[in-house]
């Protein structure tokens, strides 16, 4: 006599984050997405979280494309970081069940397979640009650190990047949220040191290279050249 139980039929999945942006290139902090593969049975019980079932886990296993766009681990996480130096389109990453069926009692294992689609975003151009090249003094403004000399003024700045996913380009996007200023000489400007704070203020007199702090080392920037002078100005 044979008992018809549950059977798994069919398999669906999601990516947590199907439009990837590679900002470990800009940042050094790993961007990480999840697949969830669910199974769908024969009769009306509820579909089933594979990926987050401990007994029914162990039975997926995943197939990505070769290339630099992208790293997938055996438990379906993708990750980005800054190692990798592409964007790539929508591609496939084969998901495949092979574990208990479940269609008789006693039988032994099933095959079904289904597809993750990601698509990966690169930033492949990317530019500075700071509210004033210069930073004066600031006439009738004494710097509180040291009244004996006048307040230097401030600027705001800010990193444009372009994206490809290697095909397709992306309008201009703001990513200065996303990044961490450096100066190469802390002593003429002040910077925060903060993600995603924009804001230098002069020291002393003189010339650095503001640059983005822990981009990768092939990524398309050039830092940014800022003087600091001693020549009085009046704001209004």
């Amino acid at each position: 006599v044979h008992i018809r139980t549950a059977e798994i039929v069919a398999l669906y999945s999601y990516v947590s984050l199907g439009e990837m942006f590679n900002t470990a290139a800009l940042n050094g902090d790993v961007v990480n997405s999840q697949i969830y593969v669910f199974g769908v049975y024969s009769n009306l019980q509820a579909d089933t979280d594979l990926t987050n079932s401990a007994l029914l886990s162990p039975f997926l296993s995943y197939s990505p494309p070769l290339g630099p766009a992208a790293l997938v681990s055996s438990t379906g996480t993708i990750t980005l970081d800054n190692t990798l130096t592409a964007g790539t389109p929508q591609f496939n990453v084969e998901v495949t069940y092979t574990g208990p069926g479940g269609a008789w009692a006693g039988d032994a294992t099933k095959t079904l397979t289904v597809g993750a689609r990601v698509r990966v975003w690169y930033p492949y151009s990317t530019f500075m640009f700071s509210s004033d090249a210069t930073l004066n003094t600031i006439t009738g403004y004494n710097d509180p650190a040291n009244c004996a000399r006048l307040k230097y003024q401030r600027a705001e700045l800010k990193v444009i990047t372009q994206w490809s996913d290697g095909v397709s380009r992306l309008p201009d996007m703001d990513v200065t949220r996303e990044v961490t200023f450096a100066s190469t000489d802390n002593t003429v400007v002040s910077l925060a040191g903060l993600r995603g704070d924009p804001w230098v203020d002069g020291l002393s007199a003189g010339t650095v290279d503001i640059s983005i702090q822990g981009a990768a080392p092939g990524i398309p920037t050039v830092a940014l050249e800022l003087d600091v002078s001693d020549t009085p100005v009046t704001e209004t």
